[in-house]
């Protein structure tokens, strides 16, 4: 990968050095979609510092959207990367890309913007085209049907600028008419109406415009004598008239006048005055009228994202403020910009634009640059968020246990502390406030002494040696930033996460939970929600319990299988979809059951024959009995055969391990997460790890995980976060491995093209100020760890 420049020579470290320890499993397996990190792999989930886009010439205008980004070059092509759902990259395809590609059949382009699922250009005899999502008439092509390459808009002549809001656009032509097109269902297109419209049409009543945006649901236009009219969604103010009314026809924002310029956010708009001064409104800044942005030298262009704005300065300096928590405002942080500050890892920028939780600038060199999410791509940098083979997560712990959430994992390390990755949206990931992603393993607090734990929707639960139970997370019972101990458990020996509940068994054979009580999923006889454990009613025997989204299930000492709580699908087992506030008998088991687990709609136990029985929702397979309907009762998973001692399931795909060490999965295979190498939706489990592979397996939203159980290596890395070009930086790396023959090899990749190191330690110096991907390779008894 080639080096990334900006301000300063920078490079990460992931993890500190560690020291070797002796590892009775190894490090965890990933596959599946990583868009917020769940693959662990260290891939970039967004930058708080500029990164370069790989383009090949200059670029005259750079636009991120929601998710996906478009870059102008000087040539009028125009390329694309990120999410491609809806075919919004006009490359004539959905498929997905991480590094820049042409966009189809456009050339002469002058302008381009990318909007919510779909993408807008202008070309030199002011034609506007259009691609991508268009389910509500958003191209304006007359039509609702997806375009998987640019088409041209016929309804509108003569255009020179093009916006796009979440569901509809909005165009200024020539003489300074505004158009609209699209959904309506706020008055967005200022019709005076309701009425979705595929085609675009006047904005009635409007005078001659001097400049148009959208974003979300509300459209602003700039008239010709400087004042600033609004309309469609103004709960939160966005339409800065004073009220929180929505408006179906223009009404003009209070106060305004020698306006010059227009951006838009997240229910909030911006404007730029003839004297330099920015005025904003909205959600953003928490008013429904326009007030002064204090703080700001006078600046010539502004741009609006998700809940941030940005300026330009005439010598090219950008400053940002707002919402911060994908590093969009480019300071090296994540922390909110309360008040604007300069973007200074940028440098010098020609152009700022952005739309979403991604930022972008053009640079006088015309080099390109995006910042902040990449959850779909949109930084470009060529790392993939999808695999759909089993590859390491990144990190220097030895893991013996690893449970999947929505959208994040938590793993149990050999020493006892916890590890999370991924989405840590409501402390999920129980690393305190900051809910910033993370794409490699981070620990959860100052939590030790760990013996088990289970990740849920988006909280965690975990048994202490000690018998004391933790948990972190939110759900509608409360929020725990870090672990955090649950008063009132103590000898306990097991811990089920469920949707939005937990239970805990403890040493005397009873089971308690707390949480959301919808449908009886605390089995107490009641629907009364708490946050104080209460009893599973008339369980008093349990060797195992497991937790779906709203059922409980628990076997019990003599083999027999009990379930409450939600039952739409049949995931209780009795033959019926009645709820159950209290435990009820799973009915049709041939045999004592040995272990039960539970996911989503899903219910499986194994029984002390090692075969695999599974009952409730399978419209994706999950179940593994080769169809897709659902049942009411156990049935047996034939291709699981015997052997079966683990297994998980994240409601629409399970994951299974086997007392050879193999691995089986089945279901849903989206993303790839079966870790087959395809795409494809399995209804009978297929080996997706040979014998001797693994230890624990784990399912998430989205992807499947499980343990090495053979020779394992892990590596770490120390670089200096900074330096000056020049300068010399010292890189050392370690390594901490088990069972692995020989002596570990090195190999330093500095991402500046200079030749590798093959030492351990090596000092290395840039020429140049970057964001440099550099990477180290340590290979040891045939096995290979990755740091980036």
């Amino acid at each position: 990968m080639g080096p990334k420049r900006s301000a300063w020579v920078w490079a990460f470290a992931l993890c500190g050095l560690g020291t070797v320890v002796s590892w009775a499993a190894g490090p965890v397996r990933t596959a599946g979609l990583g868009p917020w990190g769940e693959l662990g792999d260290g891939s970039r989930v967004y930058s708080s510092f500029p990164v370069q886009a790989d383009l090949p010439q200059n670029a005259l205008t750079v636009s991120p959207g929601e998710v996906h980004t478009l870059a102008l070059l000087e040539d009028g092509t125009v390329w694309a990367w990120g999410d491609n759902a809806y075919g919004q990259l006009g490359d004539g395809t959905t498929e997905p890309r991480t590094a820049p590609g042409a966009v189809h059949l456009l050339t002469g382009i002058v302008d381009v913007r990318a909007g919510y699922n779909c993408s807008y250009a202008l070309d030199q005899a002011h034609h506007l085209w259009s691609w991508g999502y268009n389910g509500d008439g958003r191209l304006g092509d007359g039509t609702t049907t997806n375009r998987l390459e640019p088409v041209q808009v016929t309804g509108v002549t003569d255009v020179r600028q093009v916006s796009g809001g979440y569901n509809h656009g909005v165009a200024l032509d020539g003489s300074g008419t505004v158009w609209t097109w699209g959904a309506n269902s706020y008055g967005s297109l200022g019709d005076g109406t309701s009425a979705q419209r595929p085609s675009p049409a006047p904005v009635p009543g409007l005078g001659p415009a001097l400049a148009v945006v959208a974003h979300q649901w509300t459209t602003y236009a700039v008239l010709q004598d400087g004042t600033v009219w609004a309309w469609g969604y103004n709960v939160y103010g966005a339409l800065g008239d004073g009220t929180g009314t929505n408006r179906s026809t223009p009404v003009q924002v209070s106060g305004l006048t020698g306006v010059t310029g227009i951006a838009a956010g997240f229910s909030s708009g911006a404007a730029l005055k003839a004297d330099g001064t920015v005025w904003t409104w909205g959600i953003q800044p928490v008013r429904n009228v326009p007030g002064q942005v204090s703080g700001l030298p006078p600046v010539s262009a502004i741009a609006g994202g998700y809940h941030s704005f940005f300026a330009l300065e005439a010598d090219g300096t950008a400053w940002g403020w707002g919402n911060n928590g994908y590093g969009q405002l480019g300071r090296g942080a994540t922390s909110y910009g309360s008040s604007p500050e300069p973007v200074s890892a940028l440098g010098l920028a020609s152009a700022v634009a952005s739309f979403g939780k991604t930022a972008g600038a053009v640079k006088a060199d015309g080099s390109a640059w995006v910042w902040g999410a990449n959850d779909r791509g949109q930084l470009g940098d060529g790392r993939t968020s999808e695999r759909w083979t089993f590859d390491p997560v990144a990190g220097c712990q030895a893991f013996s246990w690893v449970s999947g959430g929505h959208q994040h994992a938590a793993a149990l390390a050999e020493d006892g502390t916890v590890w999370g990755w991924g989405f840590n949206q409501s402390g999920r990931l129980g690393t305190g406030f900051d809910e910033t992603p993370a794409s490699s393993p981070v620990r959860a607090g100052s939590l030790a002494n760990v013996v088990h734990l289970s990740a849920g929707t988006s909280h965690t639960t975990a048994v202490r040696s000690d018998g004391t139970v933790w948990w972190w997370g939110g759900y509608v019972q409360g929020y725990a930033y870090v672990p955090s101990q649950k008063a009132g458990l103590n000898d306990a020996l097991q811990a089920a996460s469920g949707g939005d509940f937990s239970l805990v068994r403890k040493s005397d054979g009873t089971i308690w939970g707390w949480g959301n009580n919808g449908s009886g999923r605390l089995g107490d006889g009641t629907t009364t929600s708490t946050v104080a454990p209460v009893q599973v009613s008339g369980v008093t025997s349990a060797e195992d319990v497991a937790a779906g989204s709203a059922h409980g299930l628990a076997r019990l000492e003599d083999g027999s299988v009990v379930a409450w709580g939600e039952n739409t699908r049949g995931q209780i087992g009795d033959g019926t979809t009645t709820d159950r506030l209290t435990p009820v008998p799973v009915t049709g088991l041939p045999g004592p059951a040995a272990t039960v687990f539970a996911g989503g709609q899903v219910s499986f136990a194994v029984l002390e024959d090692g075969t695999l029985w599974g009952w409730g929702y399978n419209s994706k397979g999950t179940i593994g009995d080769g169809t897709t309907t659902g049942r009411t009762s156990p049935v047996l998973v034939p291709g699981a055969g015997t052997g079966v001692v683990s297994v998980a399931c994240s409601g629409s795909h399970t994951v299974a391990l086997k007392d050879d060490g193999s691995v089986w999965a089945w279901g849903d295979n989206t993303g790839g997460k079966l870790g087959d190498g395809t795409d494809v939706q399995r209804l009978t489990p297929v080996q997706v790890a040979p014998p001797g592979t693994a230890s624990a397996v784990g399912a998430g939203t989205g992807f499947s995980a499980y343990v090495e159980d053979d020779c394992a290596v892990g590596c770490t890395a120390t670089v200096p976060r900074a330096g000056v070009p020049g300068a010399s930086l010292a890189f050392q790396g370690g390594v901490a491995a088990a069972g692995c023959a020989g002596t570990p090899s090195y190999d330093w990749d500095f991402g500046d093209g200079s030749p590798h190191s093959l030492e351990a330690s090596a000092n290395h110096s840039y020429g140049s100020a970057g964001d440099y991907a550099w990477t180290l390779e340590v290979i040891q008894g045939g096995r290979t760890c990755l740091r980036m």
